[in-house]
């Protein structure tokens, strides 16, 4: 055989594998989120509801798939196991972009694209379509699109009636005339947290964009706080003062209460300190072998409700 041979198959084996192994990933991590969330990933427009996106929605390729599944099932983690769906969703779409002809005040015309560039929209039902423009816009898009379905859930229910219920709330916390209690977190969580934390701390609005309405303010707070954990639960907990940390103390309440057994702040200190998703058991045994002051005896607490609840060995009445 020719020398060369050898080396010509490997760069047509190249050519050809490559497109394969992208789907093949995309395919694997779009399966992992589906089995996770509960909420079918897509990319296609096809499937989705009348009415979902934007007038024009370009589809990635092979490569851009594979990331955008690959990012989102990361960022899906910080969720509880089925939470999403359990928030009334069922589809999320990704596309290269989400271009519309109509604007909203709070974007510029792109000549190039032909219209007013958006990333991302809650249906206000069940879909959300985001647009991947790169690996850090994403998952902003992502948790943002996500709180309003929370927003937009109460007791279980989703529905657009919901999305306003809790702004008068939400004022009444950041003006302080009524505000949140400091999150409780152990002293050896802070500590935790402190290591990992980059020293980003919420004053008050993200930005600019909270203005349009409270339903866009809390969700730009819970895109901030879900992609600044650590520095988002010290403040939260060490700075309640702030209007910026009675945002993110909101919007922490608002993921705990839209279903039944949502996630507390524990489960967030879990996630932010990149602890293993541990079973009621395993955590309440962790709990046990340290010192077990007001926070860690509040999560012990609530962990044996939950589990009982789950369990059936309560009401829920009982259990919350």
């Amino acid at each position: 055989m020719p020398r060369n041979v050898p080396v010509a198959l490997a760069l047509f084996s190249t050519l050809v594998l490559l497109p394969a192994a992208a789907s093949a990933r995309a395919t694997g991590a779009e399966a992992a989120f589906e089995q996770l969330t509960g909420v079918e990933l897509t990319f296609v427009q096809e499937g989705l509801p009348p009415g979902a996106g934007y007038d024009r929605m370009p589809p990635l390729d092979a490569e851009r798939r594979a990331d955008a599944a690959r990012i989102l099932l990361d960022e899906a983690r910080k969720y509880p196991p089925g939470y999403l769906a359990k928030v009334g969703l069922k589809h999320i779409a990704v596309f290269a972009a989400c271009v519309d002809d109509e604007g909203d005040g709070f974007r510029p015309y792109d000549e190039e694209r032909g219209g007013y560039v958006y990333f991302g929209q809650w249906n206000g039902e069940d879909t959300i379509v985001a647009a991947f423009y790169n690996a850090q816009q994403l998952p902003l898009t992502f948790h943002h699109e996500v709180f309003h379905a929370v927003d937009g859930t109460a007791d279980g229910e989703t529905h657009r009636r919901h999305f306003t219920s809790d702004d008068a709330r939400f004022e009444a916390a950041v003006s302080g005339e009524r505000p949140y209690p400091a999150a409780r977190i152990s002293a050896s969580d802070l500590a935790a947290l402190e290591k990992r934390a980059a020293g980003r701390v919420l004053r008050d609005a993200v930005g600019d964009y909270c203005a349009k309405n409270p339903g866009e303010d809390q969700a730009e707070t819970a895109r901030h706080l879900m992609t600044a954990l650590p520095d988002a639960l010290l403040q939260a907990a060490r700075r309640p003062e702030l209007p910026g940390s009675q945002r993110i103390l909101h919007v922490l309440a608002s993921y705990g209460e839209a279903v039944e057994g949502g996630p507390g702040v524990d489960w967030f200190v879990h996630v932010a300190l990149g602890r293993e998703r541990a079973t009621p058991e395993g955590r309440l045994g962790e709990l046990a072998v340290g010192p077990l002051d007001d926070a860690r005896a509040a999560e012990a607490r609530d962990l044996i409700a939950r589990y009982a609840r789950a369990n059936g060995a309560l009401p829920a009445a009982q259990a919350a």
